[in-house]
Parts: C-alpha cells; sequence; structure tokens
C-alpha cells in the first residue's frame, strides 16, 4: 500500500469518527439525564435495616409509614439521592396513591423519576422494596 493510500484512508476513518461521534451524541437527546446506576440489593437491604436500627437506638418511635424516617433513608439508599430528595419523592408519590397504589405508567410517576434522575421503572424497583422492607419481609 502506497503512502497516498495509506492516508487517505487514514483521512477517511478520520472523517467518518469526525461525523459518527457528534450524530451519535445528538441521537442520544441533549435534553436526556443519565441514570444512576442502581445501588446493590445488599447495600439497600443494609442500609434499611441501619436507618431503623438508629431509630430504635435514638428512642425514636418507629414510624412504619412511607415518609417515616426508616423509609426515606432507606429510599435514598436503594436510589442514590439524598434524604431531602427521597423525603420529597416519596411525599410525591403517597399523594399519587390511589386505592390500588400507585401506577408505574402514570406521567406524574415519570416525572419523580425525571426529577430524581432515574427511570420510573428504576423508582417502582425502590419503591417496591421500600414497601416490602417496611412491611418486614
Amino acid at each position: 500500500m502506497s503512502v497516498r493510500t495509506r492516508r487517505l484512508a487514514v483521512a477517511g476513518v478520520l472523517a467518518a469518527t469526525a461525523i459518527a461521534v457528534p450524530v451519535a451524541a445528538l441521537a442520544s437527546g441533549s435534553d436526556s439525564h443519565p441514570t444512576k446506576p442502581a445501588p446493590s440489593p445488599a447495600a439497600s437491604e443494609s442500609s434499611a435495616a441501619a436507618a431503623k436500627s438508629a431509630a430504635a437506638r435514638s428512642g425514636a418511635r418507629a414510624d412504619s409509614s412511607l415518609t417515616g424516617p426508616a423509609a426515606v433513608a432507606a429510599f435514598g439508599s436503594r436510589l442514590g439521592v439524598s434524604t431531602s430528595a427521597a423525603r420529597q419523592a416519596l411525599q410525591r408519590i403517597s399523594a399519587l396513591s390511589g386505592s390500588d397504589g400507585v401506577d408505574p405508567a402514570n406521567a406524574a410517576f415519570a416525572r419523580i423519576a425525571t426529577d430524581l434522575r432515574v427511570s420510573p421503572a428504576h423508582l417502582a424497583v425502590a419503591l417496591d422494596g421500600v414497601k416490602q422492607s417496611m412491611a418486614g419481609h
């Protein structure tokens, strides 16, 4: 292969890369939020247990509601968000909750997930996990 042919091949590869990278970035959407990786289930369960034991050690009454300190701490840990963000999200979810619970397909539920920078599916899994841990399962 001659030097000229190699140079043309390299130029072609560079041109293709220069076009492909911005196109891929545009296709991913400029307004999309990166999702946070889910913490491991073991870490989430241990954080829920730690929150419960901390409440018990401090002499506080164990609050099994979804907006109580133990649930907020477990929910925040499962999603990788602050307790303040977790508390606000749980309050918003509680307001959405009907007699059949919360519908993860609800647009308001999706907005809560977006605000937390997680997917609605991840939010639903975290919520179910907290409900189960608060029920003592």
